[in-house]
Order: C-alpha cells, then structure tokens, then sequence
C-alpha cells in the first residue's frame, strides 16, 4: 500500500518539475565560412578556365 501511494504522490509531483525543452536554434550567418566557400569556388574557376586555355593550345 506504502509503495502504491509513492507511486501515486510521484506521478503527482512529476508534472511540478518539468523538464525545460530548449529549442533548436537556428544556425547563425558565419561570414569566414562564407569567404572560404568564395574563395575557394573562384579558384576552381581560374583553374578550369586556365586548364581549358592550356588544353586549347595542346590541340591547336
């Protein structure tokens, strides 16, 4: 009877102490990031134009 009365005051005390869900927060603007994504996309771009400049004048 003691331990179904615990059981009880238990289930009744829980929903007093909830557990604080955070959020998900969103993810924030990083500008490095940003730089290097640019950079690094400009530089794939010099090399293809240069590779496809050097491979005009190996078949020409």
């Amino acid at each position: 009877m003691k331990l179904l009365i615990s059981i009880f005051l238990l289930a009744i005390a829980l929903p007093a102490f909830p557990q604080s869900a955070q959020k998900p927060s969103l993810p924030r603007y990083n500008p490095a990031a940003e730089a290097v994504y640019k950079g690094a996309v400009s530089m794939f771009a010099i090399v293809n134009v240069r590779s496809a400049a050097v491979s005009e004048r190996t078949f020409l």
